[in-house]
C-alpha cells in the first residue's frame, strides 16, 4: 500500500496532496476527553477498544475469549493478526493499516507471520514515548467542537425523572441549555424519515408505553413522538441561535414546512454521514446521489460523532475518496480544471462549510 492509495487519477492526487491533506480535521464529539493513561501495549491504544476491529474478529469466528475475555493482550493481537488477512477489498484493512503507519511509524502487514514484530516494534514507541490518547491527538491536525445528541429511547427508560412529555420535554430543554452555555452551539439529530405531524396528548401516552416497555409500540407511535421531540429542539435551536445539523434526506419537506407553519424553523445543515465500514463504491454512489440533488460545494462532511485518537483514518480515508471523485470528473471533461475553483470546492466540502455551521 503506497501513499496513493484511493487515488486514481492524477488529478484526484493533485487535490489531495496539494488541498485536502494538510485542512485540518473538525470533528463533532459530546462531551469528549482525551485520556492521559499511559497505553501498556498496542493491544491496548489499537484493539481492545476498537468495536469495528473487534466486531470483525468476531464475524471471523474468533473465540470470544479472544476479544472480550480473559485472554492476554498479547494473545488478542495474535489472534487479530491471524484473522486479519481475511478481508481484502473491507475498508477496515486499509484504515488499520493507515492507523499504524501515521501514529506508530510502522509499515508492516498486518498478518500473524508479523504479528510479533508488530508486536515488539509499537510496543517499545509507545514506552518509550508514554504514549497517550492525548498525545496521539496533539499529533494529529484536529479540532473538536461540543456538539449536543439526544437519545430519547434510553433517556425516557434510564432517567427517572421523566414520567411523561412534559418531564421529557423540560429535561431536554435544560439539557440543551447547559450545553449551549458550555459554548455548544451544534445540535447533532436524525429525524425518522417518516414524518408523522406531532401530537401533545399522543406523545405523552407514548412516553409512558416506552417507559413501561410496552411491546405494541409500532412505528408511527415512534414516528410521532420523534416529531414532537425534533419541535422541542428546532425551537430550542431557534432560541438560543443554535445550528440543527441532521443528515441528509432527514430533515425531510414535510417536517420543513410543518416549522415554517409553526415559526419554529431553525438554522437547518444537512450533512453527509459516513463511518469505518463505507466502502469506497458506497461512498462514490452516495457522492453521485448528492451531488444529483444538491450543490455538493455546500456540502457538511463529517463522521459523526468522535470517539477517539484514532479516528484520524477514517477521515483520511474520506477525503481521498472525495478527491478521486471529483479528479475523475475533472479528468472526463465533466468539471473545471481550474485551480482555484478546485481548490475552494474541495476546502469548502472538507473544512469551510462544517467549521461555518459551528461558529
Amino acid at each position: 500500500m503506497n501513499e496513493n492509495y484511493l487515488l486514481h487519477n492524477e488529478t484526484a492526487k493533485k487535490l489531495y496532496f496539494e488541498y485536502a491533506r494538510n485542512l485540518p480535521i473538525v470533528a463533532l464529539c459530546e462531551n469528549f476527553e482525551a485520556d492521559d493513561k499511559i497505553y501498556s501495549n498496542i493491544a491496548e491504544a489499537f484493539l481492545t477498544n476498537d468495536c469495528y476491529k473487534l466486531d470483525a474478529m468476531r464475524v471471523a469466528g474468533v473465540e470470544e475469549k479472544y476479544i472480550s475475555g480473559n485472554a492476554s493482550d498479547y494473545e488478542k493481537f495474535k489472534e487479530f493478526c491471524r484473522v486479519f488477512p481475511k478481508f481484502a477489498g473491507h475498508p477496515l484493512y486499509l484504515l488499520s493499516h493507515i492507523e499504524l503507519k501515521k501514529h506508530f511509524g510502522c509499515e508492516y502487514v498486518i498478518c500473524e507471520e508479523n504479528c510479533d514484530s508488530i508486536w515488539n516494534d509499537v510496543n517499545q514507541i509507545i514506552s518509550t514515548n508514554l504514549l497517550t490518547e492525548k498525545a496521539l491527538l496533539n499529533n494529529t491536525n484536529i479540532e473538536i467542537y461540543n456538539a449536543f445528541t439526544y437519545y430519547w429511547i434510553q433517556e425516557i427508560k434510564t432517567n427517572y425523572n421523566i414520567t411523561d412529555f412534559n418531564t421529557l420535554e423540560n429535561e431536554l430543554k435544560n439539557k440543551m441549555l447547559i450545553s449551549k452555555e458550555f459554548g455548544c452551539n451544534i445540535v447533532l439529530y436524525d429525524p425518522l424519515p417518516e414524518f408523522v405531524k406531532p401530537n401533545p396528548y399522543f406523545a405523552n401516552e407514548i412516553v409512558k408505553r416506552i417507559k413501561y416497555d410496552d411491546k405494541s409500540l409500532e412505528f408511527d407511535d415512534l414516528a410521532l413522538l420523534d416529531a414532537q421531540i425534533v419541535r422541542v429542539i428546532a425551537e430550542e435551536c431557534k432560541k438560543h441561535d443554535c445550528t440543527f445539523l441532521t443528515r441528509v434526506s432527514c430533515f425531510n419537506d414535510d417536517l420543513s414546512n410543518y416549522l415554517k407553519e409553526c415559526n419554529l424553523l431553525p438554522k437547518v445543515k444537512q450533512y453527509l454521514a459516513y463511518s469505518i465500514g463505507d466502502s469506497e463504491d458506497y461512498l462514490e454512489l452516495q457522492l453521485r446521489g448528492y451531488a444529483r440533488n444538491n450543490p455538493i460545494g455546500q456540502m457538511i462532511s463529517t463522521i459523526g460523532n468522535f470517539d477517539k485518537a484514532l479516528s484520524y483514518p477514517k477521515h483520511d480515508y474520506f477525503r481521498r475518496v472525495i478527491c478521486n471523485i471529483i479528479g475523475k470528473w475533472v479528468e472526463n471533461g465533466e468539471y473545471t480544471s481550474d485551480e482555484n475553483t478546485l481548490k475552494k470546492l474541495i476546502e469548502d466540502i472538507l473544512y469551510n462549510n462544517l467549521k461555518e455551521a459551528i461558529m
